[in-house]
């Protein structure tokens, strides 16, 4: 068993234990070299190919979080620079009749495009970015707002509108009662 345990962890040279096996029998022979084959190339390869998985599986994570960390960088930059264009004053911030003028380029409509943000209305597209209502958009205003607005809409965003929806409904409704019985007082 000792010679055994030697062979695999290469404690001992193969040869030097099949010689005397051999001089037994042949049948020995056979059976240490099915059992070195097996061992080895068998159980050892397949542990260290579940461990190299693991491991592999580790790091990928971790480039998935760099590489989106620089996707998310570079988004903001460029957008920032895109800003930078639009603000042609160099104000800090775009009205709304600068922005409905830069937003009818359509190199402007094409980049935005590309980064998959629609721009169907652009004064609808400028009051949701102006988040304070001051009638400008700065800086963060532009780069925050086109950061949400980015993509496709998901399951969540659908579901949060919904129910913002809802709340909204449930509160005209609770006004109109209110109306409603006012006016019935007079």
């Amino acid at each position: 068993m000792f010679a055994l345990l030697l062979a695999i962890s290469v404690g001992a040279d193969w040869r030097d234990i099949v010689k005397p096996l051999a001089e037994v029998s042949s049948i020995y022979k056979v059976a240490f070299i099915f059992y070195i084959v097996f061992t080895v190339f068998g159980v050892l390869n397949v542990l260290t190919g579940v461990f190299l998985e693991s491991a592999a599986e580790f790091v990928d994570r971790d480039l998935a979080v760099q590489e989106e960390t620089c996707r998310i960088d570079k988004f903001v930059s460029e957008m920032s620079e895109l800003f930078e264009e639009l603000d042609t004053d160099r104000q800090g911030y775009i009205d709304l009749p600068t922005f409905k003028v830069c937003m009818h380029d359509e190199k402007v409509q094409a980049y935005l495009a590309h980064h998959q943000l629609d721009v169907m209305d652009s004064e609808q597209l400028f009051n949701l970015l102006d988040m304070n209502r001051d009638g400008e958009v700065d800086l963060n205003e532009f780069v925050i707002g086109l950061c949400w607005l980015k993509g496709h809409s998901k399951a969540v965003d659908v579901t949060l509108l919904g129910t913002e929806l809802s709340h909204l409904q449930a509160d005209v409704s609770k006004f109109k009662e209110y109306v409603s019985r006012q006016l019935e007082g007079f």
